[in-house]
C-alpha cells in the first residue's frame, strides 16, 4: 500500500474518531509530506539495495529546504547536543535505484560546506561524495545517509533518526497514539536497523 493511501486512511480514521479538523488546516500538506518522507525512508528499506557511493554526484535543493535537526549523543561520559542541517539529496548515477536520501551537515561545518563542498546549479546545488563524508545505513546496505561533520564525534547512527523524529511536528506522536500504536512502536521499527551501529568512513571501506 502506498504512503499516500496510508495517510488518507489515517485522516479518515481520525475524523471518525472525532478529532477536530483544525489539526489539519494549518500546514497539513507540509506535515504529511515531511512525515511520509521519513516514514517511507526508514521503514521500507527492503525495496532498495544500492546505496550512495564515493564519487557519486548528488543534487540538493536551495537552502530554504534545509531543515534544522537536533542530534544528541554521549561521548567520553558527557552529553552533547548540536544542530545539523538535514538536506534531501538526489543521486544522479544512472544505475542507482535508491535515488534519494538524506545528508546531515553540522551547524559549525556549514560555512565550510557551502564554500568548498557544493556548486550552485539552476535549481540548487550539486556535490561529489568524497572521503570527507561519513555514512550510516540500514542493515543490508539499504538507505544509506551521509554526514558531514567533525569525524572525531562518536555518534551512533540512530541518533540522526531520533533527530528527524524530533524535528517533525509533534503531531506525529499524537496521530500514532490515537491509532493505538503510540510512538514507541513506530520509533522502534525505525530504529531497529540502526541502534548500536557507528557511522562508517569511506576511507576505510
Amino acid at each position: 500500500m502506498s504512503t499516500c493511501c496510508l495517510f488518507l486512511m489515517l485522516l479518515s480514521m481520525l475524523i471518525k474518531m472525532g478529532v477536530e479538523p483544525v489539526l489539519f488546516r494549518e500546514s497539513h500538506q507540509h506535515f504529511f509530506s515531511q512525515f511520509s518522507k521519513y516514514i517511507e525512508y526508514f521503514l521500507f528499506a527492503s525495496t532498495y539495495n544500492m546505496p550512495v557511493q564515493k564519487s557519486d554526484v548528488l543534487t540538493i535543493p536551495g537552502e530554504g529546504e534545509w531543515k534544522i535537526t537536533p542530534v544528541a549523543w554521549t561521548q567520553s561520559l558527557k552529553e552533547f547536543r548540536e544542530d545539523y542541517l538535514c538536506i534531501e539529496f538526489t543521486n544522479t548515477r544512472a544505475d542507482e535505484p535508491e535515488k534519494t536520501g538524506f545528508l546531515y551537515v553540522s551547524q559549525e561545518f556549514l560555512d565550510k560546506f557551502k564554500s568548498s563542498k557544493i556548486e550552485r546549479t539552476d535549481t540548487g546545488f550539486k556535490l561529489t561524495v568524497d572521503n570527507d563524508y561519513v555514512y550510516g545505513q540500514q542493515k543490508g546496505n539499504n538507505y544509506r545517509f551521509l554526514v558531514y561533520h567533525d569525524k572525531r564525534r562518536s555518534i551512533l547512527q540512530h541518533r540522526f533518526v531520533e533527530g528527524n523524529l524530533a524535528a517533525i511536528s509533534k503531531r506525529a506522536t499524537e496521530i500514532t497514539t490515537k491509532l493505538g500504536y503510540g510512538d514507541a512502536r513506530v520509533t522502534s521499527q525505525m530504529l531497529a536497523g540502526f541502534i548500536g551501529e557507528k557511522l562508517r568512513d569511506f576511507e576505510r571501506d
